[in-house]
Parts: structure tokens; C-alpha cells; sequence
């Protein structure tokens, strides 16, 4: 009897609202969403020094890949942070998904002989947007188009995604953008086009893994089928990519890659991961309750929202509970 009753909310919710409204796609109304949240993030973003450390190493790694075609960064050891000495060479130890994300607006945008701010803030802009297009396009399976152009503007504009993941070359717009996008073709039962997404989040991400390793088993257990699983391929194809890349750059094989050198592994240990769990959610100067003050409002409708959620928004808020 349960099950016929979340059947039915199915058949209600989801089916009718995915179709075109008002001879209107639902993909075009996104696009004038992304296209408004890009328009405000090009406008505010940051395109000046000082950058974050993280931001600029990003940046002339992708400007080096662009101009250069390798990922060697001699000319810039001793002026930025986060550039360590490996086989006779130096490189940066970020990690490649968000270094690929940007080398494109390099090649079109960043000429010269040094590179510029601005290609990497619009990479990271344009990641942004299609973060919060995304969000509705998630938002208008389950909702009426208003509210979730509102859902949409809200992650756009009251969270981390204006402040942080749009102003510079942080790893948090693509990341955003590629398990968004994952949990789309998840939520259509695109399988194999799932994977595509996922695989470029462990590039940006490697921990972001355990998105694909979770919507795969909730949907096998969903369905009984084991097609949910093609999803691996995509999300294994990524973490190949990541190894031969880490091999490249460091000689050895690891999903962790620059990140094991000494200097930059120091700070982490297992203790702090354990006060970073919790800090996600209340650190004075980064948690999400803290930074984001209006999600405490949505905290009385959690059992209420969990008990009618669609499966693969209570699979995708499985995935994320994990993540520091």
C-alpha cells in the first residue's frame, strides 16, 4: 500500500511537470536562468591579484596546458604557492578536472606571454551558471517552474556559488556543475550518460566518487536491474584519466597525486578530517549553516520533504552526507 502511494506521487509529480508548459521547453527556460546568474557573476566577479593560492595555480596550469601544451611550470617556482619540485621539473599539484575545465577559455581568450585573470574567472562563472540552470532543471521534475526558478536563484545568489564558486578558479563550480549534471541523467535514467559527468567530477574531485559508487547502488536496488551500474563507466573511465595523470606529473600511481607530497599533505590529518565533518555545517568560517543562515527555515520540513522526495533526491543527499 506504501509503495502504490509513492507510486502515485510519482505519476503525479514528476511525469506532468517534466513536460513543456506554456509552449515553453523546459531547457530553454534554463538557459535564460543560467544566462541571468552568468550575467551577475561576470559582474561581480574577481579579476584582479591577489588571487587565492588554489585559484592561481589553477590558472597557469591551464594557461601552460593552453599555450604550451604540458604541465610544466618552471617560470612561475618561487612566485606562487602550491608548485612543488617533481623529477626535474616543477608542476602544480591541483587537481586536473578544474585545469582542463579552464584550458579551453585560455586558448580563446588568454593570449600573451603571461596569463591572464580573466579567462579562468569566466571558466568559472560560466561553471557557475550552468550549476544553477542545472538546479532548476532538477528543481522543475518535482516543482511548478516558479518555485523552481526561485530554488534556482536561491543556490545562485544565497549560498557559497555567488561568493565563492563564481568569483575565482575555485574546483567548486565544475564540481557543482558536473554532479548536477549526473544526478539529471540519473533522475532520466540515462545510465551511460551519468557516468560521463561523474567521471569528470573525480578529475575536478576524486572524493566526489562516491556520487556514481551511490546513485548506481540506489538504482539497482530501485529497479532490480543492474543497468544503473553502467554508470561506472563513465565515472571509471575518469579515474584512469586521474591516474595516468598523476602518474605523469608525480610517477606514481594514485588517485591523491601532488596532494601526497609533504608539503602540501601536511595539514591533513584523520583527526581533522573529523572536526571538518561537523564543520561543514556549523565552522564559524566556512560552515554551511553559518554561511547560509536561511537553511535552518528548511529544517522542521526535512522528514516531511524525505518521506515524498523522488529516489534519486534521497540517493543524491545519501551521497553528499559523507563529503568534508
Amino acid at each position: 500500500m506504501r509503495k502504490d502511494r509513492f507510486r502515485d506521487v510519482e505519476r503525479h509529480v514528476e511525469v506532468p511537470l517534466a513536460r513543456p508548459v506554456s509552449g515553453r521547453p523546459i531547457w530553454f527556460d534554463a538557459f535564460l536562468v543560467g544566462v541571468f546568474s552568468f550575467a551577475v557573476f561576470a559582474a561581480t566577479a574577481q579579476y584582479h591579484d591577489p588571487l587565492n593560492n588554489d585559484t592561481r595555480a589553477a590558472a597557469i596550469a591551464a594557461w601552460q596546458l593552453a599555450h604550451h601544451g604540458n604541465s610544466t611550470l618552471d617560470a612561475f617556482y618561487g612566485h606562487y604557492s602550491w608548485i612543488f619540485e617533481s623529477h626535474g621539473r616543477y608542476v602544480t599539484d591541483r587537481f586536473p578536472g578544474v585545469i582542463f575545465w579552464a584550458t579551453p577559455f585560455y586558448v580563446a581568450l588568454g593570449g600573451g606571454d603571461y596569463p591572464a585573470i580573466y579567462p579562468g574567472a569566466l571558466a568559472a562563472e560560466l561553471a557557475t551558471a550552468i550549476a544553477t540552470a542545472l538546479v532548476f532543471a532538477l528543481a522543475s521534475r518535482v516543482v511548478t517552474r516558479r518555485t523552481a526558478v526561485v530554488a534556482a536563484l536561491l543556490f545562485a545568489f544565497a549560498t557559497g556559488a555567488w561568493t565563492v564558486a563564481a568569483d575565482q578558479l575555485w574546483t567548486h563550480g565544475p564540481a557543482q556543475a558536473a554532479v548536477l549534471l549526473t544526478v539529471l541523467f540519473v533522475a532520466r535514467r540515462q545510465w551511460l550518460l551519468a557516468g560521463i559527468p561523474a567521471g569528470f567530477a573525480i578529475l575536478i574531485r576524486p572524493h566526489l566518487g562516491e556520487v556514481a559508487v551511490v546513485l548506481g547502488v540506489v538504482g539497482v536496488l530501485r529497479y532490480r536491474r543492474a543497468r544503473p551500474l553502467l554508470i561506472a563507466l563513465g565515472s571509471g573511465a575518469g579515474v584512469v584519466v586521474l591516474l595516468l595523470y598523476n602518474h605523469a606529473l608525480w610517477d606514481r600511481w594514485s588517485v591523491f597525486g601532488g596532494y601526497q607530497n609533504t608539503a602540501s599533505a601536511s595539514a591533513h590529518s584523520m583527526g581533522d578530517f573529523l572536526i571538518g565533518v561537523p564543520g561543514v555545517f556549523v565552522s564559524p568560517e566556512r560552515g554551511m549553516l553559518v554561511m547560509t543562515p536561511a537553511l535552518l527555515l528548511l529544517i522542521p520540513g526535512l522528514r516531511r520533504a524525505w518521506r515524498v522526495a523522488e529516489w534519486w533526491i534521497r540517493a543524491s543527499a545519501l551521497a553528499d552526507l559523507p563529503m568534508p
